[in-house]
């Protein structure tokens, strides 16, 4: 699941599940007394649905760019820094790193 492709795909429900956290909330019915209806809400819903548009965004980028996952991307990213590092620049490494992140 931590794949780019895993991450592009995930979808509310597993990340719930991930979280141990409950997408549906239980009301009475309007009309049928003692009927209970499960609709999908609550106070994780919000958090769960902003969690996976960032993983699916993220995958995405990743999935375009060539990455299989996102260690590989910060990896490369700190190499470029080391590099950088390395021409005696001060704070080119973390300016390097910095805009890799930020550009993809």
């Amino acid at each position: 699941m931590l794949s780019a492709r895993g991450m592009q795909c995930i979808r509310e429900q597993k990340v719930a599940e991930l979280m141990h956290v409950s997408l549906h909330v239980e009301r009475s019915h309007e009309s049928i007394p003692g009927l209970t209806v499960g609709e999908l809400g609550g106070p994780m819903h919000e958090l769960v649905k902003l969690i996976t548009s960032t993983l699916n965004e993220t995958g995405l980028i990743l999935v375009r760019a060539g990455y299989p996952d996102l260690g590989s991307f910060v990896l490369q990213a700190l190499q470029e820094g080391e590099k950088a590092k390395s021409e005696d620049k001060v704070g080119a490494d973390v300016d390097v790193v910095l805009d890799r992140v930020r550009t993809g």
